[in-house]
């Protein structure tokens, strides 16, 4: 257990350390999707400034067609550079919550989850 009765330090204590590897995984992202990826958020709590030491990372990559997104090659290939990457250059743990969606849904869809998207992601690289 660390200080703070927290069970992990914080990979990310800074805003600007979570802005750093959301910014490493927009960069894999672009080179993985190209002209098909339109943006890549940050949003939750590590966005909003409200995060714990044990909070993960919220990224949501925007795809440029309409509909919902499913699973594919690319999603998965950068997920295993997360767990590579991120993993490594951290002493402890990380936790990064990795999703993509259509820009339609970011824009249009009214589930709590898309609201609380846009009113509270950061547009990454």
């Amino acid at each position: 257990m660390v200080e703070d009765g927290w069970a992990f330090e914080d990979p990310w204590p800074t805003f600007e350390e979570a802005l750093a590897a959301a910014t490493a995984v927009a960069g894999k992202a672009r080179e993985l999707y190209g002209e098909e990826l339109v943006e890549v958020l940050m949003y939750g709590s590590r966005a909003r400034g409200d995060h714990d030491p044990e909070s993960d990372l919220d990224i949501l990559l925007v795809k440029r067609y309409n509909g919902p997104v499913s699973e594919d090659s690319s999603l998965r290939e950068l997920r295993r550079f997360v767990r590579m990457k991120l993993a490594m250059e951290s002493a402890d743990w990380v936790m990064v919550s990795l999703y993509a969606c259509s820009l339609e849904q970011v824009l249009e869809w009214d589930t709590s989850f898309y609201r609380n998207v846009r009113a509270d992601s950061i547009k990454i690289g």
